[in-house]
């Protein structure tokens, strides 16, 4: 099957140029998305928008928790001063530590890389999915240009390495992969706490997976259990894991509910995939109250690809062993 590229454009193996180009395209321009925002400086047009003077590029709001982390990291200041739930995402800062530049450059060049490994990561998730060239461009298109990854990509948060986890995390669902399933979920657990919505779609996965349901009792259980002790261990060793720097309660909701700008960003974050989504929903309910879909999880298993997403061509140059075609055999699901 020919691959986005068109007639020359290679296989998984050996991408052509254009397939190539095409990658280090998309890789460009979410480099370029995040730039506006690097490091709080809003420059250009970002900072009419959203700068917010010495606040952004001074004290930094909850990214000046990461720095600290990062500082305690590199053994440039002590523990004391750490606060809960930032110390509850170790992996971002450590990984920042270890780079040579001001901490808070340090945590961005970290969140930018992480990006780029989603993105990378996505398009294997759709290719094994079966999406054909154009559709994975399009996954593609609309994570690079999306809201959050250029409002939130690069300011000093740990969100895109959580973002990473994640996708890497959809890549094992969709290959069936569940032990290490079960060690990136742990890392996940690591990196951003949000990143337990996976769990959900793994469950969804083992449940049309055909397996028996001890198997995926068992299983659930396991990958439920590693994502559960690593968050409370480390919500019990990390530094100052018992002094929040705030509590949940009805002020601080009532404070959240009541600021028009975290409205619109709820709503940019949405963006065009959450409306496709919205528009799409009707028909798939519909979809599902047809006779012939009444039993759907039972018919599942036989239209989820269950081949490894390396068998499809890449949208971006990763080399993956695999054939070139987008449907491929189905083999029998990993233990």
């Amino acid at each position: 099957m020919r691959t986005l590229g068109g007639p020359h454009s290679g296989t998984a193996d050996h991408p052509s140029l254009r397939t190539i180009g095409l990658g280090l395209l998309f890789a460009c321009a979410l480099v370029a998305v995040c730039l506006p925002r690097f490091n709080r400086r809003d420059v250009l047009w970002s900072r009419r928008v959203f700068g917010a003077g010495v606040s952004s590029t001074v004290n930094l709001a909850d990214a000046r928790h990461y720095v600290a982390y990062v500082q305690c990291f590199r053994h440039e200041r002590g523990a004391e001063d750490l606060r809960a739930p930032f110390t509850y995402r170790p992996i971002g800062p450590l990984l920042a530590a270890w780079l040579p530049f001001d901490p808070m450059t340090a945590l961005n060049v970290v969140n930018v890389v992480a990006l780029l490994v989603a993105l990378t990561l996505l398009d294997r998730v759709l290719a094994g999915l079966g999406c054909a060239g154009p559709q994975r461009a399009g996954g593609a298109a609309l994570f690079t240009f999306s809201f959050p990854v250029f409002y939130y990509g690069a300011i000093g948060y740990v969100d895109p390495v959580g973002i990473a986890f994640l996708m890497a995390g959809a890549l094992l669902v969709v290959r069936q992969r569940w032990l290490p399933l079960a060690a990136v979920l742990v890392l996940e657990a690591l990196a951003k706490e949000t990143s337990i919505v996976l769990l959900p779609a793994a469950i969804a996965r083992l449940l049309v997976s055909g397996r028996s349901r001890g198997q995926c009792l068992a299983l659930a259980s396991a990958l439920c259990g590693c994502y559960a002790a690593a968050a409370l261990l480390v919500r019990y060793l990390a530094p100052g894991a018992h002094t929040y720097v705030w509590e949940p309660s009805l002020n601080t909701s009532a404070m959240n509910l009541s600021r028009p700008r975290a409205w619109l960003t709820l709503a940019l974050s949405l963006g065009l995939p959450g409306i496709l989504s919205l528009r799409a929903l009707p028909g798939l309910l519909h979809a599902g109250r047809q006779p012939q879909n009444r039993h759907l999880p039972r018919c599942l298993p036989d239209t989820l690809p269950r081949s490894p997403p390396s068998s499809a061509p890449s949208l971006l140059p990763m080399p993956t062993g695999a054939s070139s075609g987008c449907r491929t055999r189905s083999p029998s699901p990993s233990r």
